[in-house]
This record gives structure tokens, sequence and C-alpha cells, in this order.
């Protein structure tokens, strides 16, 4: 899972990230997020200089992913599920 990448949306900042299992489950449903072609440094450079080059729409695009996310991922909000889960665990 993409922890690392859920920290940059929740930062409202945009987020490049590889292109794999985990990490596009995690960001994918955010408009902030540019996945690339692990491995691929051109691929890396050209996410880099579409960020730089568009940066007040991609950080507006950031800010609104990230109240978006928090409903998701906010440390309490993930609390409250996994022990949820696990009390649905214990009663089963």
């Amino acid at each position: 899972f993409g922890n690392t990448a859920v920290e940059g949306i929740l930062a409202a900042r945009p987020v490049i990230a590889s292109d794999i299992a985990g990490l596009r489950e995690a960001i994918d449903p955010y408009a902030s997020a540019t996945f690339v072609v692990p491995g691929d440094a051109e691929d890396l450079a050209t996410a880099l200089r579409a960020v730089r080059d568009d940066w007040e729409t991609r950080r507006a695009t950031a800010v609104t992913d990230r109240d978006a996310a928090l409903g998701r991922f906010a440390p309490d909000v993930y609390r409250r599920a996994v022990a949820a889960f696990m009390e649905s665990l214990a009663r089963s």
C-alpha cells in the first residue's frame, strides 16, 4: 500500500508515483496523482515538468484532493475503521 503517496495527497501536494500495484489502488482516484512507468527516467522527467509548468492548477487540484482524502485516510478515520473491523472479527 502506498502510505507515502497517501501522505503526499494528505499534504495537498501533487504526487508522482510509479505505476505499480498498491500505489495505483491508493491514489488513483485523485486527480493530483500522476503515474509514471517504473524505472523510466524520461517519463518521470516529463511528469515533473508537467507539474512545474502547471503548478497553480496542480496545486489547486491537490488541495481539493486533500479534502476528499481526509474522509478516507485521515488517521482518526483509519483508526476507527480498523477498530470496527477488529470488533466485527471478535463477534464472529
